[in-house]
């Protein structure tokens, strides 16, 4: 985000990152059509839920149910 920054970043964090991004390219897609935007942004990505993609915070993926997920983006909403 901040390029000027960027040595704030341990190198070691950097590396570990980088050595994931590695493998995760090595590995198949998944199967499923999976929204993992929803893991950084509540709202963002709703519109790709909403069509059909599946919401990475929702179990058996991630460890909220579909009413955790609407209450907390209703919190949200309401500016709570």
């Amino acid at each position: 985000m901040y390029p000027r920054e960027r040595g704030r970043i341990p190198t070691w964090v950097l590396d570990d990152l980088m050595t994931r991004l590695e493998d995760e390219t090595k590995t198949p897609p998944p199967a499923d059509p999976v929204c993992q935007g929803t893991l950084i942004s509540s709202r963002q990505y709703q519109g790709d839920v909403a069509s059909g993609l599946i919401d990475a915070r929702i179990h058996p993926r991630g460890r909220m149910t579909q009413a955790d997920v609407d209450h907390w983006v209703g919190m949200l909403d309401k500016g709570q």
